[in-house]
């Protein structure tokens, strides 16, 4: 049972490494011009001569920048316009349209045919046009598309409610005809092919499919709501039986839809870079040449996935325009992959135009079932990673309901994949991958035994038990919390073997942890001796805290923090306050990992945090320390809510702090004398109070570290202690040389041991650790690769990934 756990905690700490995959590769720098005014949409155009040209939108116009010398872009014409960050354009012939979402500039039109010798005229049009018995000129419009018939579809214009306008740019001159207008419902971007229109229409969470064979009558044949409720684009694959859409919402997906049956679409599959999820990185456009989608991902910049098999998209190249940020609507606005060259243009909101060189490759692909191996039944959610020996690049999948997945590599060559299931024990499978190529690779994981756990609380005067005290274990898939019966003894059912970390704690004494205890076959019985601490709180385990308030969403709550942003700042926490015991606080609307910044936020009210009740009677000079997070920003007024920390003795409540001042890091910890302000009695308690003033603001709160003092006593620290927890570290890592360790264990323990595995589980090195704590020299005898070191001991055990280049 040893082996198979020790391979687990190696696999489960090695996927979280995957994700750092490389952010460039299969595209090349050739060219960039820089503006110093936000940048919008961009298309292409070629002259007569071949020469291929750049537009793109800028804040204050239009520009067309010359290509001649693409490693040296040159504007050769701008034109002035409304100030908007949004503009969209798309050519016919020598004529460029572009639409502007602000002023009234009208649809914009560039004669492009003077090129390359002579200089583009333009005109602004907006000639009334009648519309269901209104007659109106066209001021702004969001989006626009041109199909091959010279139609331009108008999406988002101050007419038609928005709905679609047809105008025909077939004509002499260039300019528009009106022609028909689709449902006069809000289109936030088009594409049309032959005679059918694809809507994107935002606001109500749909891709909507019109034909419009008769260009005067259009008819909705078809509506489906995308994966975020937020259809932002869509274009048609290459065959046209497959349409892919993109979500304007952090951390949303790319989606493929089979629409060969208009009655019966269905999503086959769904794209986004393993490497950022859950940062609030936004796909924004998508396009398709040669069945690859050519993705605009806003701060992930330009990325490239192989369509080739749209049950299983596969990211095969990647570009990064504006590292600076990870998150929110900054970077990569539009990417234009249709020049004669083959090179993509993307514009990038800060940093202006970047002309790409990119290498298309097809994907190596995986894909089969994982069932149990002992009932033989489909597993439905477990994790298949791809990792190339170097670690620079993962794919990440998940099996579906019938156990099957698809998953695939830009990489080839024999590469490593790793099956893992919570409650199963994990498999690293060796497969041969080959470009273009599908690899059939079926696996049976096989489940995990199951325990009972016994776990004891006492007193360490006496050794008698408390019947007050909490346990709470947790490893990377698993948690289980309990309280202590009269004696103070645990029994906790069906515990499901691995690793863990065991945290015992009671109000009025200290919390101890027990970190990378292995809970198997051979565990022996947790016995926490708890010395009396009045009073502490790292929120490592429940000591009876009570909840309450109005608020309809983001009442408080002791989880792990699950970090949410908003415009690249952090809105939830990354972690609770660094270094103290256990890895939980009692933060505000813990959201669910990828979740946007607004999804369990506190909205509609108050919520309140009451600590249980403590005595002050004998208390000379107490004083209070805790740590506090705050965030409050967005809505449409000025953010107005607070944080308050009050102190009640059940009659008397004073106000001890007032936080106001937004933040996206735990403030320092507060220290307060309550000397003098108020009557102390047994029935003392901390109140925590957060409120969203005005329904619409992000207000996220969060509480650590509390600890309740005399002055004149002995400072006490709450953070991990030798007595309580194993420590283990490795450096540098990666490593090319020699590799230091650093180690602590919980307690003197003769038979503590170093052990170094590799990935099949073969030991390759051991050492004796006689001493408490100290530091192990190893020479990297081992080839480059990645391996676990682990330390073992009677109180527990701890592993680390490390990686030798």
């Amino acid at each position: 049972m040893r082996l198979p756990l020790r391979l687990a905690l190696l696999l489960l700490t090695l996927s979280t490494y995957l994700h750092a995959q490389q952010a460039d590769f299969n595209v090349s720098l050739v060219g960039q011009l820089d503006y110093p005014l936000d940048c919008s949409d961009i298309w292409g155009y070629v002259d007569e001569t071949g020469v291929e040209y750049a537009i793109m939108g800028v804040l204050d116009g239009t520009a067309v920048i010359s290509l001649a010398d693409p490693t040296n872009p040159t504007e050769v014409l701008f034109v002035p316009g409304a100030t908007s960050i949004w503009r969209d354009m798309k050519t016919f012939g020598d004529y460029a349209y572009i639409t502007t979402d602000e002023g009234s500039d009208g649809l914009l039109v560039i004669d492009l045919s003077p090129l390359p010798t002579g200089t583009p005229t333009f005109t602004f049009w907006n000639d009334p046009l009648t519309i269901n018995g209104i007659t109106d000129v066209l001021t702004h419009a969001h989006n626009l598309y041109i199909d091959e018939q010279g139609i331009a579809y108008i999406s988002g214009a101050n007419l038609n409610q928005g709905g679609v306008l047809l105008l025909n740019v077939d004509t002499p001159d260039g300019l528009p005809v009106l022609v028909g207008v689709g449902p006069a419902e809000y289109s936030h971007d088009s594409y049309a092919r032959g005679d059918t229109l694809y809507s994107s229409d935002i606001n109500v969470g749909y891709f909507s499919v019109i034909d419009v064979t008769n260009k005067a009558n259009p008819v909705l044949l078809a509506t489906k709501t995308t994966s975020f409720d937020f259809t932002h684009n869509a274009w048609l694959s290459d065959d046209g039986t497959t349409l892919f859409t993109t979500d304007e919402r952090p951390n949303a997906w790319v989606d493929a839809y089979d629409i060969s049956d208009l009655t019966d679409i269905q999503r086959i599959d769904r794209y986004r870079p393993a490497a950022t999820v859950g940062l609030g990185v936004v796909p924004h456009n998508v396009h398709v040449l040669d069945d690859y989608l050519v993705i605009s991902h806003y701060s992930d910049g330009l990325k490239i996935v192989d369509a080739n098999r749209p049950t299983n998209l596969v990211e095969v190249g990647s570009y990064d325009t504006h590292t600076t940020f990870n998150g929110g609507f900054h970077g990569a606005w539009g990417a234009y992959p249709f020049l004669p060259s083959g090179r993509i243009l993307v514009s990038d909101i800060e940093a202006g135009l970047f002309v790409l060189e990119p290498t298309y490759q097809r994907a190596a692909y995986l894909e089969g079932t994982v069932t149990d191996a002992a009932t033989g039944l489909p597993l439905t959610g477990a994790a298949i990673s791809i990792v190339d020996p170097s670690g620079s690049f993962s794919a990440d999948e998940l099996s579906d309901d019938l156990g099957d997945y698809a998953t695939g590599t830009p990489n080839t060559g024999a590469l490593q994949v790793m099956y893992t299931q919570p409650g199963y024990a994990d498999q690293v499978v060796t497969v041969v991958m080959l470009a273009g190529q599908v690899v059939e690779q079926n696996v049976a994981l096989q489940p995990l035994g199951t325990l009972n756990v016994d776990a004891q609380a006492v007193r360490a005067e006496d050794l008698e038990g408390i019947a007050t005290a909490s346990i709470y274990l947790r490893s990377e898939d698993f948690s289980y919390e309990q309280d202590a019966d009269a004696s103070g003894t645990f029994g906790l059912l069906g515990v499901t073997q691995g690793i863990y970390d065991v945290y015992i704690g009671a109000w009025g004494f200290e919390t101890q942890a027990f970190e990378g205890a292995v809970l198997d076959a051979d565990y022996e019985p947790i016995v926490a001796q708890l010395g009396e601490l009045r009073y502490a709180d790292p929120f490592a385990v429940d000591l009876g805290w009570s909840v309450s308030g109005t608020a309809a969403t983001g009442q408080w709550e002791l989880a792990v923090p699950v970090e949410t942003t908003f415009q690249g700042s952090t809105v939830n926490p990354a972690a609770d306050v660094p270094d103290d015991i256990g890895p939980r606080a009692y933060i505000t609307g813990n959201a669910m990992p990828g979740a946007g910044p607004g999804a369990n936020d506190v909205d509609g009210g108050t919520t309140i945090l009451t600590s249980p009740t403590f005595d002050l009677t004998d208390f000379s000079e107490p004083v209070v320390r805790y740590s506090l997070y705050f965030y409050n920003a967005g809505g449409n007024t000025t953010p107005n809510d607070y944080l308050r920390v009050e102190l009640t003795n059940g009659a008397q409540t004073v106000l001890l702090e007032e936080v106001t001042q937004s933040g996206s890091d735990w403030r320092p910890e507060s220290s307060i004398d309550l000397t003098g302000l108020l009557d102390f009695n047994n029935q003392m308690q901390l109140i925590f109070t957060t409120e969203d003033v005005n329904d619409g603001h992000l207000v996220e709160a969060g509480v650590d570290n509390v600890l309740i003092l005399d002055s004149d006593t002995t400072t006490v620290s709450l953070l991990p202690t030798a007595g309580q927890s194993i420590y283990l570290m490795a450096s540098p890592n990666p490593v090319e040389e020699l590799l230091t360790i650093d180690y602590r264990l919980a307690q003197p323990d003769p038979t503590a041991r170093l052990q170094v595995y590799d990935l099949a589980g073969r030991m390759l090195y051991q050492e004796n650790l006689p001493q408490l704590e100290g530091q192990v020299r190893l020479p990297t005898f081992w080839v480059a690769g990645t391996y676990i070191v682990e330390l073992r001991s009677r109180s527990g055990a701890r592993s680390i990934k490390v990686v030798k280049r």
